[in-house]
């Protein structure tokens, strides 16, 4: 679990609704969306490989082509993903 799971799960275990307004549990739904959208670019997902390609592979997450012909990103140029490369 990486530090922004970490943080999230601390959050989602001492918010207390019953102390908020309809307005601020919609205000705070919107921040912890925001704070998982984080959460999940920041877990590595396995980049997938394109057959008959060496230079090529999509991103898992918005699916466009990666060039890796120069070097393996560790972000996504498109998305922002965070990437895993198989080990070699």
């Amino acid at each position: 679990m990486n530090k922004y799971q970490e943080a999230l799960n601390v959050l989602y275990e001492n918010v207390d609704y019953n102390d908020y307004s309809n307005q601020t549990i919609d205000r705070t739904n919107k921040a912890f969306d925001t704070l998982q959208e984080l959460v999940d670019k920041s877990t590595p997902k396995k980049v997938m490989r394109i057959l008959g390609n060496r230079d090529g592979a999509l991103c898992p997450t918005c699916l466009r082509i990666i060039n890796v012909a120069k070097e393996q990103y560790n972000y996504c140029p498109n998305c922002g993903q965070k990437l895993k490369w198989d080990e070699k």
